[in-house]
This record gives structure tokens, C-alpha cells and sequence, in this order.
């Protein structure tokens, strides 16, 4: 009973942009034992790891110990939770995953990096929702100041210029970050942006991808070493 449910949860939180049907392209691969608790008919697993679980296209799950809901439908991991496949990772010492709304919410030294993009989000915890019927997007959001590494994109497919500032990373702090996508990107609260050229100052910021766009609002200030705006 309880392996297709891990499964079922195990895909969708490796690969949310991916339809749960294909939930069968997933295995446990390791874990030391079970445990099977059943109360008002519904049954709680505990999977005692380290636990593995390995899915078609490279798409991997790691934790300590897991422990399966079926009746709310979740999976709380713990211990050197890890998710990873070619496109995202993401590393926590505690996990809960929600089938029923697609959501992700670690906890712990989370760090949630974007492989393709060049993006790396570390902080004390974030919440990621999966793209599904009624939210074509995936979205994160991340709390307690959590500190953004973006890489910039190419600009009409060239690459940056060697030593230019264009190619390097931009480094933002804020109270509260929200990504939509991997294209949009907003920050509130105590916003900080910096890359070596400019340092940016602002209580809401946003950040365009697609357009390499910055927008900075209420008590907007930007420094450079040749000029200083507000």
C-alpha cells in the first residue's frame, strides 16, 4: 500500500512541472525498514533510512527518515534532505510535501538552486508550489531573509564580454522573496542588491529575467562609483 503513495509523492516533488501519471517511472531504492501504523482506516508508514528514491530521467530523493500521511495526503522527510534532478535541486534538513495542493515546505539550511537558470536561493526555509491546473507556474517563496544569487541571461544570445560586469552574478538580501516561474523574481523588505559596479536600495524590488529588467520602489536609492540616485 504504502509504496505507491512515496511514489506518487516522490514524483511530483522531484519533478513538479511533470504530471503525477507518470508516477510509476519511480522506485524505492533503499531504506532500511517499515513500520505501519493504521487509525480510523487510514494508514501512517514510517520509512526509517537513509531512504533513496531514484526516478526516470535522473530525477533523485534522499532523507534520513520519512513518514507517509494517507490520510492528509503528505510526506514529512527529515535529515539531509535532498531533491535533485537535471534541472533543480533542492537541499533541507526537513521537507513536508502536500499532494493535494502541490506543496513543497522546507525548513532547515535550505538551499534551491535552478540548475539551467543559474539561480541559487539560500535560507531558512521555503515554500515551493508545483505547476498545476489553475497555476501554470511554478512559485517559491522564501521568509526570514533569505539571500539570492541570479546569474544573468544572454543578452540576444551572446555571451558577456571577460571581466564585464554584465556577466557577473547579482546578489540580493530581503526580508521576503517571491519567484514566479524562473523569470520573475520579487523581493520586500530591507532590499539589497549588489553587484560590483552598483549597489541598489529599496523596500520592494523586482527583478525581469526575460527582459533583464530591475525596479525598484519606495525609498529607491542606487550607488555607483560614478553616480548616486534616488
Amino acid at each position: 500500500m504504502y509504496r505507491p503513495l512515496l511514489l506518487a509523492l516522490a514524483f511530483s516533488i522531484a519533478l513538479p512541472g511533470l504530471g503525477a501519471a507518470q508516477a510509476g517511472s519511480c522506485q524505492l531504492i533503499e531504506n532500511e525498514y517499515t513500520q505501519r501504523r493504521v487509525e480510523n482506516g487510514f494508514s501512517t508508514v514510517f520509512i526509517q533510512g537513509p531512504l533513496l528514491v531514484r526516478c526516470e530521467g535522473g530525477a533523485e530523493i534522499r532523507a534520513q527518515q520519512g513518514t507517509l500521511y494517507e490520510a492528509t495526503r503528505e510526506i514529512h522527510l527529515s535529515g539531509s534532505v535532498s531533491f535533485v534532478d537535471p534541472e533543480r535541486r533542492l537541499t533541507s534538513q526537513r521537507a513536508t510535501y502536500s499532494l493535494g495542493n502541490g506543496r513543497l515546505y522546507a525548513t532547515g539550511d535550505v538551499v534551491f538552486s535552478d540548475l539551467t537558470e543559474g539561480m541559487t536561493l539560500r535560507g531558512p526555509e521555503l515554500e515551493y508550489f508545483r505547476a498545476m491546473q489553475g497555476r501554470p507556474q511554478t512559485q517559491a517563496i522564501a521568509t526570514q531573509r533569505p539571500h539570492l544569487t541570479l546569474l544573468p541571461r544572454s543578452r540576444a544570445g551572446s555571451a558577456a564580454q571577460p571581466g564585464s560586469p554584465d556577466g557577473e552574478p547579482v546578489e540580493v538580501d530581503a526580508d521576503r522573496m517571491t519567484m514566479e516561474g524562473n523569470e520573475q523574481f520579487f523581493a520586500v523588505g530591507r532590499v539589497e542588491i549588489r553587484r560590483s559596479d552598483f549597489q541598489a536600495f529599496s523596500r520592494e524590488a523586482r527583478l525581469d529575467q526575460v527582459n533583464q529588467r530591475m525596479e525598484l520602489r519606495e525609498n529607491a536609492r542606487v550607488q555607483g562609483e560614478q553616480f548616486d540616485l534616488t
